[in-house]
């Protein structure tokens, strides 16, 4: 009897190892394809945005940069306001500089930047090189000092917000002064 229930051990552990294997139907295959070639796809676009965005702030846009190298320079330039809504926003951004070309300033430099509303009823905020604080804290008198170090090229980068509490007519300015 015991080598019948051996015998019964060894085909019943027999059928166990036999395993039966479906077929591949192909469509495994393209969803394995496509997954690939959908995670290709996102890397890819990844990439393409990472580099968008390190170019976008390398650009900065600025609508005019004035260089200063020396003490004694006066600059003065308009923004233009003309025909700006009741409550609506501008922005403009400029850029000071420590130096012209490859000529940096020998010096540290001190520069006062002074805004003139020209009596148009208007807010200003005035932003730094993409800092969040408004520099601008009292309302009467629009004007900041800073500085540039010497023998090391600087950019400062302000971003002026123009908000009309009234609607502006045509040739509407504000006034713009950079004294070192």
């Amino acid at each position: 009897m015991q080598k019948k229930i051996s015998n019964k051990k060894s085909k019943t552990i027999q059928n166990k190892k036999t395993k039966v294997i479906p077929k591949n139907t192909g469509n495994e295959k393209i969803l394995l394809i496509s997954f690939i070639a959908l995670l290709v796809l996102v890397i890819i676009l990844t990439i393409v945005a990472v580099n968008k965005k390190k170019e976008y702030d390398k650009k900065q846009s600025t609508d005019i940069i004035m260089p200063i190298i020396e003490n004694g320079v006066n600059n003065t330039f308009n923004i233009d306001i003309s025909n700006l809504k009741e409550k609506g926003l501008k922005s403009y951004s400029f850029k000071i500089t420590n130096y012209k070309d490859k000529k940096t300033n020998s010096k540290q430099i001190e520069y006062k930047l002074s805004i003139n509303t020209l009596e148009n009823d208007v807010e200003l905020k005035l932003y730094k090189n993409k800092d969040d604080k408004n520099l601008l804290t009292n309302s009467e008198k629009y004007e900041i000092t800073a500085k540039l170090p010497k023998d090391k090229k600087q950019e400062d980068v302000y971003t002026i917000i123009i908000k009309a509490n009234k609607a502006t007519g045509k040739n509407k300015t504000i006034e713009v002064k950079v004294a070192s």
